[in-house]
């Protein structure tokens, strides 16, 4: 059996500490029921690879068949979909629910390639693919969680669509931290048709990412205790060195044996990890930002030099298209310092990058949660005494999400690409 002093520390504390989690891992390889543990397998096709970039899939199913269903598909040369996706429910039922949207979800591929448009969006896939599927669930008054993902090597970004799924964990190795990142969409099935939001995220080389089903967050322990998001990112950060395949075994093994019972949901998780290279081809600027009491806050120097960044980037840009980017980083900065920084000062550190033709603008600061995502409709119409803020951010971007870590920390990002791409500077 697991050792008890190490289930008593990650009981009472957050914090993994690396060699408490090295010795559960060797102490795993030993518990009852091992052979469950032994027994993840691989659910995909056959593996699709890109220089930049390693992954890993595994799954442990609660019983004989599960409602959990994955895959990775290649769809251009410098493209990999990722699927993962938790049907309410266990066993038979709950599988064949997951086959019939995996099947509704390949089916909309299908169909979104044979047209003319190029490439589909990760969210005109998912409505498509609710499109077909829906029917079924609404019938059997049954739901799917669903993360579609896509991983774009030439514009180092990773684009998803989250229909009610656990969190996408992302690790940053150029700063060391672990991000928490939620889409907006309700699960497949909730309503007879939804508006799909896609967002986005650059990243660096050396990120890890990590989905996975709420199968392994919400194990518990033998006092009720569930594992939770927070326990799963610090596992990514302390062993973001190790490989995907190594890092889905830790994972896997740990949450294993954090459990009382050794799983009693399906569990399936990604692990991926951006290798990068030697001619990394992004582009940045940024700055600190500081807020201070009694003084009014340096707006302008911070939009002159983003505004300097974009016309270096893309001179074709239009100019009135640059200032709509110009006003929502404002509107950002602005919403930052109002409602997150507090009264005494603080600071937020800016970042900007365009890789190819996507541009992201990014905050990191550390305060109380504020609402960016949601959004009244109409809200000139309505004559609204605020929200216009959220309103120009996210009429000016395509992609405006806030990502959360540890200690209050934030990560405010927002993503736009630009016809034409950027230029060398």
């Amino acid at each position: 059996m697991a050792d008890s002093s190490f289930l008593v520390f990650i009981r009472d504390e957050s914090v993994f500490h690396a060699s408490l989690a090295r010795v559960a891992f060797e102490q795993s390889r030993d518990i009852e029921n091992s052979a469950r543990l032994q027994a993840a397998v691989l659910m995909e096709g056959r593996r699709v690879r890109v220089k930049s970039l390693d992954y890993q899939t595994s799954t442990i199913p609660s019983k004989l068949v599960d409602g959990d269903f994955l895959d990775v598909l290649k769809l251009t040369d410098n493209t990999v979909d990722f699927i993962l996706g938790d049907v309410m429910g266990k066993g038979m039922d709950a599988a064949i629910l997951g086959a019939m949207i995996k099947f509704g979800i390949v089916r909309s591929l299908a169909m979104c390639l044979s047209g003319a448009g190029g490439l589909p969006e990760p969210a005109a896939i998912c409505a498509a693919a609710e499109a077909e599927v829906v029917h079924h669930l609404l019938a059997r008054k049954s739901y799917a969680t669903l993360t579609y993902a896509r991983y774009e090597e030439l514009r180092r970004a990773f684009m998803f669509v989250d229909c009610g799924h656990s969190s996408v964990i992302h690790f940053s190795h150029r700063t060391g931290q672990c991000w928490r990142v939620k889409g907006g969409n309700m699960p497949l099935g909730f309503a007879q048709e939804q508006v799909y939001r896609g967002y986005g995220l650059p990243i660096d080389p050396g990120d890890s990412l990590l989905l996975f089903t709420d199968g392994l967050s919400e194990c518990c322990n033998r006092w009720g205790e569930a594992f939770g998001e927070e326990r799963i990112m610090y596992m990514l950060r302390t062993y973001s060195g190790l490989s995907p395949a190594e890092l889905a075994g830790m994972i896997m093994k740990i949450g294993f044996m954090y459990s009382a019972v050794g799983f009693d949901d399906d569990v399936s998780l990604i692990c991926i990890k951006e290798l990068g290279s030697a001619d990394d081809p992004a582009v940045e600027g940024g700055l600190c930002f500081e807020s201070l009491p009694g003084v009014p806050p340096d707006f302008p120097a911070a939009k002159d030099l983003l505004d300097s960044f974009l016309k270096a980037s893309f001179p074709a840009y239009e100019p009135s298209e640059r200032e709509k980017i110009t006003l929502a980083f404002h509107e950002a900065l602005a919403n930052v310092v109002e409602h997150a920084l507090p009264p005494a000062g603080g600071t937020c550190n800016l970042r900007w990058r365009c890789v190819e033709d996507f541009l992201s603008l990014e905050f990191f600061y550390t305060g109380p949660d504020y609402d960016w995502a949601s959004l009244r409709s109409s809200e000139v119409g309505s004559l609204a005494d605020s929200g216009y803020g959220r309103f120009i951010m996210q009429e000016a971007m395509d992609s405006v999400l806030l990502a959360e870590g540890f200690h209050g920390r934030k990560r405010l990002v927002m993503c736009k690409r630009i016809p034409g791409g950027a230029v060398n500077v």
